[in-house]
């Protein structure tokens, strides 16, 4: 298991992700059920207190043609309920995630650079940003929605109509409900989404902190290429030559995996991202907690960032390693070394990718194809004056001074 330090690789990760059970403490088969059984009732209770209960409610208003703002209600069902299944499916999988992240740091016994540690040590702080972000993020959008209370009440009582106000998210219910009952239903829904933002930002960067890793370690590995012609005995120099190309295969070998994890736990998260991002900017114009919005809005940005981040990190990575063996004194070695660096030149000709199902794969090309749509959209606006301007005529509208 992980233990939580700084000079540990996925220390504070893990650590966070043991927190919001989204990670086991331990893989016994014992703690293993109890944990399992713990994390799915979790995203059970998620899934019915957050995305049915809004569900329900835009369904309902649109079919009564109630003059509620229903943007939250899109935003809910689109990306907390992705969220939860990626949260599901990431409990599934955490044996598979722990293999592959020992396998990344048992790479160690080919060495360990000060880069590496410093990367380590990188990673672990940027982890506990992220973490930090989860949570802040969180509390905001929850203390919008306990202010947005008294804003709804004065509309139930304007337009008459009977609309839930003291919860976190908009619910439909087909019973009322006393002010205590509500308020009750807001502590519900406050607990059991909690680790919903803060493992929606960490599983994503779990797979960006591997990438860097690995990629560090390719970096050591091109070190290393460098220095195996420079060995005049010719025993001695296939033997660094047979060790370097185990490395080499042994760092191929992992990035398969991880992108085997990828395409089952995270691929399909950038489809989620970019109907979030749209859904969230809408939002914010809206009436219904635009400030939430914002941090989500955020949040999902960076989500994507890490996503297309890591798979290009891999893809410039390995196919950098082609480059650093034709740099190679080839030249002055003998014809069976010769031979071995041709069949290593044809290996490295493919980089490796990390899949992004269905949108194709993580780079920053879809991550510019994703948020060029939310620019364009927001590019209506020259200034970011005529944008707040937009945003304040857009709650003027809706909550007019004096009424």
């Amino acid at each position: 298991m992980f233990e939580s330090n700084e000079e540990e690789a996925f220390s504070s990760t893990t650590e966070t992700l043991k927190w919001f059970q989204v990670y086991p403490n331990d893989f016994q088969k014992s703690h293993m059920s109890f944990f399992l059984i713990v994390s799915l009732f979790l995203r059970l209770s998620q899934f019915i207190l957050c995305c049915f209960l809004s569900f329900l409610h835009l369904v309902m208003n649109k079919k009564e043609g109630n003059d509620i703002d229903i943007s939250q209600d899109i935003t809910l069902v689109t990306a907390e309920f992705g969220l939860i299944v990626i949260g599901a499916k990431f409990v599934l999988r955490s044996n598979y995630w722990t293999l592959l992240m020992q396998k990344i740091i048992g790479l160690s016994k080919y060495g360990i650079t000060m880069d590496l540690k410093q990367t380590i040590r990188r990673c672990n702080k940027i982890s506990k940003f992220c973490t930090a972000y989860g949570v802040a993020a969180y509390f905001i959008y929850v203390l919008m929605a306990f202010y947005g209370i008294f804003d709804c009440l004065r509309i139930n009582d304007e337009k008459g109509i009977h609309e839930i106000c003291r919860v976190v998210l908009p619910t439909w219910l087909p019973f009322e409900l006393t002010p205590r009952g509500e308020m009750v239903l807001f502590a519900l829904q406050a607990i059991s989404s909690f680790s919903i933002p803060v493992s929606a930002v960490v599983i994503p960067f779990l797979n960006w902190e591997a990438a860097q890793l690995l990629c560090e370690r390719i970096r050591h590995l091109k070190e290393l290429s460098q220095l195996i012609l420079e060995e005049k005995q010719v025993d001695e120099r296939r033997q660094k030559m047979k060790s370097w190309i185990g490395y080499h295969q042994e760092i191929l070998g992992i990035i398969e995996d991880q992108n085997s994890e990828v395409k089952s736990c995270m691929g399909h998260m950038t489809l989620i991202s970019a109907l979030a991002i749209g859904c969230c900017i809408n939002q914010s114009f809206s009436n219904y907690n635009p400030v939430g919005a914002l941090c989500t809005l955020i949040g999902w940005i960076i989500i994507l960032f890490f996503l297309c981040d890591a798979g290009q990190m891999i893809t410039d990575n390995t196919e950098s390693i082609a480059e650093a063996v034709y740099d190679m004194k080839w030249y002055e070695a003998d014809i069976l070394t010769r031979k071995d660096l041709l069949f290593i030149l044809i290996r490295t000709q493919k980089p490796m990718e990390l899949d992004a199902l269905p949108l194709g794969t993580l780079n920053y090309a879809l991550y510019l194809m994703v948020t060029d749509d939310s620019r364009k959209n927001l590019g209506k606006y020259s200034t970011i004056r005529d944008l707040i301007t937009k945003m304040n005529e857009t709650k003027a509208e809706n909550f007019p001074f004096g009424s």
